[in-house]
């Protein structure tokens, strides 16, 4: 996944897990991209949001 990181300084990060009332472990990384990645990050969004969207009806179709 990548993000942006806006002028206050915070991450926030949104992502659906599925689990409910259950302990995970979390791995952040978090590395600087050179500017020819962002301009190729800022299209390369769209499948990944396409994707979790229709994750998302699915899950919400069967449950």
């Amino acid at each position: 996944m990548r993000s942006h990181i806006g002028t206050d300084d915070i991450l926030q990060i949104q992502t659906p897990t599925y689990l409910k009332d259950t302990n995970v472990e979390v791995v952040v990384v978090i590395q600087p991209l050179a500017d020819a990645e962002v301009a190729t990050h800022c299209l390369s969004f769209i499948p990944h949001a396409i994707a979790a969207f229709i994750l998302y009806l699915v899950f919400m179709y069967y449950t």
